[in-house]
C-alpha cells in the first residue's frame, strides 16, 4: 500500500477527492479515491499496450482533462499563468496532432506507441512538468515567430477571396432557394385527375 499512496502523490491523483461523484463512488466500493484512479489508469495501461481502443483512449487523455481544465481556466478571474499555460497546450497539442497524422503511420508500428503518446500528453499538460510550455519556448515559437509575416499575409489573401466569393455564394444560395420553392410549390399545386 506504502507503494501505491507514493504513486498517487507523484500522480497528484489525490486532487480527484474535490469531485464529489468520483469521491462517492469510491466510498461507496470501500477504496481510496488514489486508488481508484490508479486502477482505472493501470486498466487504461493494459488497454493500451494490447491495442484495445489505443488511439481513441490516447487522444481522450490528450484532450478530454485539458478541455475540461481550459473551461475552469476561462471562468477563472485573473489567472495569467494558468491561461498561458492551457493556451500553450492547445497549440503544442494542435501542432501534435497534425504532425502525428503524417507520422502516426510509420510510429504506429513502435511498440507501445500509443502508451508514449499519452505520457508524452500527460507530460505536456501536467502541472508540475508544463511541458507544453518547454515545447513552445524551445521549438514552436522559433518556427511560428520565423514564418509569423508569411502566415499572416497567407490568411490575409484567404480572407480577401473568401470576401470576393460571398455575392457568389449568395447569389447561388437565392438561386438554389427559388429552385426549392418553384419544386415546393409545383408539387403543392393540385393534379387534375382523369377519369
Amino acid at each position: 500500500m506504502e507503494f501505491l499512496d507514493s504513486l498517487a502523490d507523484r500522480l497528484s491523483l489525490g486532487e480527484l477527492e474535490r469531485f464529489k461523484p468520483i469521491k462517492d463512488f469510491a466510498d461507496k466500493i470501500g477504496v481510496k479515491v488514489a486508488h481508484l484512479a490508479l486502477g482505472v489508469i493501470g486498466l487504461l495501461c493494459f488497454l493500451v499496450v494490447f491495442q484495445y481502443g489505443a488511439t481513441v483512449i490516447s487522444f481522450g487523455v490528450g484532450f478530454l482533462y485539458p478541455a475540461y481544465m481550459s473551461f475552469k481556466t476561462v471562468e477563472l478571474k485573473d489567472n495569467k499563468k494558468e491561461d498561458r499555460l492551457w493556451l500553450t497546450y492547445w497549440l503544442v497539442f494542435g501542432f501534435i496532432h497534425v504532425i502525428d497524422d503524417f507520422l502516426g503511420i510509420i510510429l504506429y508500428f513502435l511498440p507501445l506507441y500509443n502508451v508514449m503518446k499519452i505520457f508524452f500528453y500527460i507530460w505536456l499538460f501536467h502541472p508540475k512538468t508544463e511541458g507544453a510550455m518547454f515545447v513552445y519556448d524551445k521549438i514552436l515559437k522559433g518556427i511560428l515567430k520565423k514564418y509569423e509575416g508569411n502566415i499572416d499575409s497567407g490568411l490575409q489573401k484567404i480572407k480577401e477571396k473568401a470576401d470576393e466569393a460571398k455575392p457568389l455564394l449568395e447569389a447561388a444560395t437565392n438561386a438554389l432557394k427559388k429552385d426549392k420553392d418553384a419544386k415546393d410549390q409545383k408539387e403543392a399545386t393540385p393534379h387534375p385527375h382523369f377519369d
